[in-house]
């Protein structure tokens, strides 16, 4: 009697199970692709240091600044499909605890996977590791520009420029517009908005390692964020329309 019911266990369990180690293979899969891009990216930057080494050894320091420029446009694609890859790891892992599990448990009267649930017991030190992550991001593609300013303004000016942010943002631009040539002018607004894009996967990315309650403050905040630097692009915006009318 024990035997049939057993069967039927089986039966009904083989779906799940079968899901269950799809969704496993894609989780590894994703996550080995993300070490080769993290690989990727920690070549790009040591690629970027040999280079200033060995332009400061030559004395042409000068010729660093388009590298700077151009590192933010080869790490920030690779970063972002680093966020998505994590992203659906931590959607896969969502399933299994609203979905998955608890149909598994149906069937057997108890849940089998008590490894997701001591996982879930040590989410703070996940946070954190997430936290130092994310941050890596952003400064891999805000590092880049704050060094280009201290070597196109030098270190004084770039302080001014980056509180006139705050203030006055109109005056950072004619700083630049006065120092810069046209296409460094154009790589450097490229690179703004790809810091602007990798601050929107932040928030995004970290949206998934946070209870609810503490998601309504953070999307508040970025909320807010959203609506200011609309407001400084805004007067960007303006304030280039009206040099180039001028000119």
């Amino acid at each position: 009697m024990g035997k049939p019911n057993k069967n039927r266990e089986d039966e009904n369990l083989e779906p799940y199970l079968t899901e269950y180690r799809a969704l496993r293979e894609e989780q590894k899969t994703r996550l080995s692709m993300n070490g080769t891009m993290l690989n990727f990216i920690l070549l790009i930057i040591g690629a970027a240091i040999a280079a200033y080494v060995q332009m400061s050894i030559a004395g042409n320091e000068k010729l660093f600044t388009p590298i700077l420029l151009g590192v933010p446009l080869l790490t920030t694609p690779i970063t972002l499909f680093y966020y998505d890859h994590t992203i659906m790891v931590y959607r896969i892992g969502r399933y299994f605890e609203t979905h998955l599990y608890p149909a598994v448990e149906a069937v057997l009267g108890h849940n089998p996977f008590q490894w997701d649930r001591v996982h879930r017991e040590t989410s703070g030190q996940l946070f954190l590791m997430a936290f130092g992550r994310n941050l890596f991001f952003l400064l891999i593609t805000l590092g880049p520009i704050i060094l280009f300013l201290f070597f196109k303004l030098g270190y004084r000016n770039v302080g001014r420029c980056f509180l006139s942010l705050f203030t006055d943002p109109s005056a950072i631009w004619r700083e630049l517009l006065l120092k810069l040539d046209s296409w460094e002018l154009w790589l450097f607004g490229i690179d703004l908005a790809l810091l602007i894009i990798v601050l929107a996967a932040w928030t995004h990315s970290g949206l998934y390692f946070m209870g609810w309650g503490r998601r309504k403050s953070v999307i508040k905040v970025s909320t807010k964020i959203r609506a200011w630097l609309s407001e400084r692009l805004t007067a960007i915006r303006k304030y280039i329309e009206r040099a180039q009318q001028r000119h």
